[in-house]
């Protein structure tokens, strides 16, 4: 548990997601309760056609994807309106720099290249 406390919860949450994601793709332990879609109607009233046939292990799927889609919009409203936006003009600044360093040095390389295409060895 003290490694648990120690680790990112994001990271738990996604490793938990694809654990389920693997056992609805390789149709792992299909006679259990996971697979029954009688279980969810026992928890929610009733649902319409398409989604009366939702299974739990559908359910903690959505469950485990609701909570990354709030964790990653909380942390790009955070990056926006804290102080990730200075953050963010630095590393557009440097991206700038780094893609016109990149440009001049490729000119610098093709006008090489022409000047010595048209010399003779």
């Amino acid at each position: 548990s003290i490694v648990l406390l120690k680790m990112n919860w994001g990271a738990v949450v996604q490793f938990v997601r694809n654990g389920l994601c693997c056992i609805k793709d390789l149709e792992i332990l299909k006679d259990s309760f996971l697979w029954d879609e009688s279980h969810v109607v026992n928890y929610v009233y009733e649902l319409p056609p398409p989604l009366n046939k939702t299974t739990p292990l559908e359910v903690m799927i959505g469950i485990t994807q609701f909570y990354a889609f709030c964790t990653v919009t909380y942390a790009g409203l955070k990056s926006l309106f804290g102080l990730g936006y200075w953050k963010q003009q630095r590393i557009d600044r440097l991206v700038s720099t780094i893609m016109s360093s990149n440009n001049s040095n490729s000119n610098s390389n093709s006008n090489n290249n022409s000047n010595n295409n048209n010399n003779p060895t």
